[in-house]
């Protein structure tokens, strides 16, 4: 468990569900869970710098949070659904408090100095910045609402909530789900399948005895069988439990295999509902010996972390172009040193030949000259 992680009363996961009241409990248990556990860890691993923002209105109240309409003029850009904290001073000798808001209603606006609010100009601290004026709704709690309005304070991003708020609203749009008697019950379907059992004696060290019969079932049942007829696995884990370890397994042992019948590596997409997951599992596969050298992060560069931007399709590209251009540039280096070289050679003739002539005048000899004379023609024109 995370640090900061409140303790849960998380309910043990089970393969059927006899109705919707039954599964929702225990898997928005979960979800809140998984929402906090990113949550520190996008606070401890993301810092963020400040914003200044001026709050220009008196609060709506709905349903026990405040509605702040705020105005920010910026070189750092937020985004809709960002989970921000903003400061706000308690009293003169106090600390200021730290409370969380959440962005909405985002709109960029063209400005202009002469129309913007002075104490926003203000906030332009560096001149060369390209600054963005930005007016956004802060939803926060009615209780920790700033008392003090048309000032300015400051919020510091978190970490965004779009992918977190999906997933809650799918949950509760379950019931119109097509595939909800599916989830609720999937023994009841013809189609289901049921992962073999596997022998756990010989478990990989690095796997945990539940997590190494998940990886070799799944392997067995779909990685094996996959050639002909397209399969899929259900894996259901909190937060903690190792799901991206076995996924990292699973992508090991597919490369590993189809590598030993066709002596080629397949082309695997790994896709996640949030930039977090996906860095995490690509941070583990720049481990694997078989995927560090093939693996390409797509997204949205700014979303991308730090550990895994080298292997972002921007950074590859990048590479590559460079590659190319170094190439092109060896060839017009190799052919301007042949040149050089055939020059020299030239030259070299060249002069053997006027000394040659200019000994045979000395000597008052009669030597033929006109192939030396065309030769000396010759190597003044190519020269």
């Amino acid at each position: 468990m995370a640090k900061g992680l409140p303790a849960l009363s998380l309910l043990p996961v089970v393969s059927a569900y006899n109705s919707l009241e039954a599964y929702c409990p225990i898997f928005q248990s979960l979800m809140f869970h998984e929402t906090w556990a990113i949550l520190c860890k996008d606070m401890e691993s993301n810092p963020s710098n400040p914003i200044r923002v001026l709050v220009c209105s008196i609060p709506k109240s709905c349903n026990g949070f405040a509605i702040l309409q705020c105005k920010t003029l910026a070189a750092t850009r937020i985004n809709d659904k960002d989970l921000v904290a903003t400061t706000v001073p308690i009293a003169p000798q106090k600390p200021p408090a730290n409370y969380f808001g959440v962005v909405e209603q985002l709109m960029f606006r063209n400005w202009r100095k002469e129309d913007t609010d002075s104490r926003l100009l203000e906030l332009c601290e560096r001149p060369n910045d390209t600054y963005m004026r930005m007016s956004f709704s802060l939803l926060v709690k009615l209780s920790n609402a700033p008392k003090e309005l048309d000032k300015i304070y400051t919020i510091t991003k978190i970490t965004r909530l779009s992918t977190v708020v999906k997933q809650f609203v799918l949950n509760a749009d379950l019931v119109r789900s097509p595939l909800c008697d599916v989830i609720l019950h999937p023994s009841d379907f013809p189609n289901a399948f049921k992962l073999d059992t596997v022998d756990i004696q010989g478990k990989n060290n690095m796997l945990n005895p539940v997590q190494y019969k998940a990886v070799e079932s799944i392997t067995k049942t779909i990685v094996c069988t996959s050639d002909r007829k397209p399969l899929v696995a259900l894996l259901q884990g909190p937060s903690g439990t190792g799901k991206s370890h076995v996924i990292v397994e699973l992508i090991s042992r597919m490369l590993y295999m189809h590598y030993e019948k066709t002596y080629k590596y397949p082309r695997i997409l790994v896709c996640a509902p949030s930039n977090n997951a996906v860095d995490e599992i690509a941070a583990r596969l720049m481990r694997v010996r078989d995927a560090r050298k093939s693996i390409v992060r797509v997204g949205v560069t700014m979303s991308t972390h730090p550990s895994v931007a080298a292997i972002s399709l921007e950074e590859l590209t990048k590479k590559r172009q460079q590659r190319i251009m170094d190439t092109n540039e060896s060839l017009e280096s190799c052919k301007l040193r042949t040149l050089t070289e055939e020059l020299v050679v030239l030259r070299k003739n060249k002069t053997c030949l006027v000394a040659s002539i200019d000994t045979a005048n000395k000597n008052g000899q009669s030597v033929n000259l006109s192939k030396k004379a065309r030769a000396i023609r010759s190597s003044n024109r190519r020269s």
